[in-house]
């Protein structure tokens, strides 16, 4: 099991299980919401996750794929803690 935490500490969660997948994703939208030339990705299944601590704002949108995907992050610090898409 792993936990985690949010920059303002307001949003705690555990990881369940083990990663099925780590990857970087080179995409704009993750350079630009990661500030970097990628976002490192940590794959588990959805009921894997386990929110502990506080409460997640979400954004749902279409990033051209025609697939939603919708960005969980702490609505305090605006740490991004997780994605998920369709």
């Amino acid at each position: 099991m792993m936990t985690g935490t949010c920059f303002c500490k307001a949003v705690r969660y555990e990881l369940l299980a083990e990663s099925q997948m780590q990857g970087l994703c080179y995409c704009t939208d993750c350079q630009v919401l990661g500030g970097s030339s990628h976002w490192t990705s940590y794959a588990i299944a959805i009921p894997d996750f386990r929110l502990t601590e506080g409460e997640l704002a979400s954004y749902t949108y279409d990033p051209g794929s025609g697939r939603q995907v919708t960005r969980y992050f702490c609505g305090g610090c605006g740490t991004q803690i997780k994605a998920q898409s369709d």
